[in-house]
């Protein structure tokens, strides 16, 4: 968030609550933190593990099960080939 028209809305907004705009950056701020570590903190794979999230005026956060499952197939498969690749490349140096 630093656009111009963000900072103007801070600006006002420590002018109406009398707040430095550094504490308003702060509680805008705070909520997108609180989203991001909440959705790191699901395991990689297991749909359960990630819970829904509402920003109340902004929208709803939620993992869906079909795109989860093509992800994690899809780092799987990069993990198998980065592992063939090194193997690969261990046996040509023999």
């Amino acid at each position: 968030m630093k656009s111009s028209h963000t900072d103007k809305i801070i600006d006002r907004l420590s002018l109406k609550y009398n707040l430095p705009p550094r504490v308003i950056r702060f509680i805008i701020n705070s909520q997108f933190e609180f989203l991001r570590n909440s959705m790191q903190s699901g395991t990689p794979g297991e749909f359960e593990t990630f819970v829904s999230i509402r920003l109340r005026f902004f929208g709803i956060w939620k993992v869906q099960r079909k795109k989860l499952m093509r992800i994690s197939g899809q780092r799987e498969d990069k993990l198998k080939r980065q592992q063939e690749e090194h193997e690969s490349l261990y046996n040509k140096k023999r």
